[in-house]
């Protein structure tokens, strides 16, 4: 961008102006986050099947990685006084974590099922993004990692698929927003060889929401298999599964 306007105004609109200035900078457009009742019911309902298991984040090593937000439920021994005299925020000691507590969302940028000759709009593709964005920003807030797959061309980066590994923290999730930024549905790699290189590759108790225009035949096999491994695995279909907003607005396509 090479150059801004800059608008202002006062409180009663008395007076105006603008301002052109020479600019630098580029501009990120990131997704739009979605509240958990604005997600689509299958997103809705792997959440709460990943977040409430029993060993979905648990802490349960005896080594130490640092220190987070105290949490409802917290025992009082958990609780780094040291820390929280620094911050003046209440934190506890957070542990290293010994069973699977990953969610991961895998976005497939295929619109369009051959088969049955149905192609979805590319405004349902933006809405997909902000269903990861959102469901992956709930996985952080509530204390566990979070990754991303996509297997469609991304604005600055030629990995095919991309793959952010599951991670804690702000950073990872500006990290996500940012990759987001540039997804475009323009398929690298189809979804069934992208399955079958996860279950080449071993995947094993992972949580893995599949977000994704259609599943043929192949693919639903592909699922099941990921499943017989040891991995939760939810499918989203966006020709059904839309945010909450969008089907009051005007319902499926």
């Amino acid at each position: 961008m090479q150059t801004l306007t800059i608008t202002h105004g006062d409180l009663l609109g008395m007076t105006s102006g603008s301002l052109q200035v020479a600019s630098e900078c580029a501009i990120t457009v990131c997704p739009r986050l979605l509240g958990v009742k604005e997600l689509p019911r299958a997103a809705r309902e792997w959440m709460q099947s990943a977040l409430s298991s029993p060993d979905a984040f648990r802490e349960d090593h005896y080594h130490t990685a640092g220190v987070r937000a105290y949490r409802g439920g917290d025992a009082m021994k958990q609780v780094n006084w040291s820390a929280t005299a620094k911050t003046g925020e209440l934190l506890v000691n957070r542990r290293e974590t010994m069973v699977g507590g990953d969610v991961t969302v895998l976005l497939n940028a295929e619109l369009a099922d051959a088969s049955t000759n149905r192609r979805l709009a590319g405004e349902q593709f933006e809405e997909a993004i902000s269903v990861a964005a959102s469901v992956a920003k709930q996985a952080l807030d509530s204390g566990g990692r979070a990754g991303l797959i996509f297997n469609g061309r991304v604005q600055g980066d030629d990995a095919v698929p991309l793959r952010i590994e599951p991670a804690r923290g702000r950073s990872q999730f500006y990290a996500l927003l940012e990759a987001m930024s540039g997804f475009e549905p323009v398929v690298r790699l189809e979804l069934g060889y992208l399955l079958g290189d996860l279950l080449q590759g071993r995947m094993r108790g992972a949580n893995l929401l599949l977000i994704t225009a259609f599943l043929t035949p192949k693919q639903e096999l592909a699922v099941r298999k990921l499943r017989q491994a040891g991995n939760r695995v939810e499918v989203m279909l966006l020709y059904k599964d839309r945010p909450a907003s969008r089907q009051a607005a005007g319902g499926t396509s």
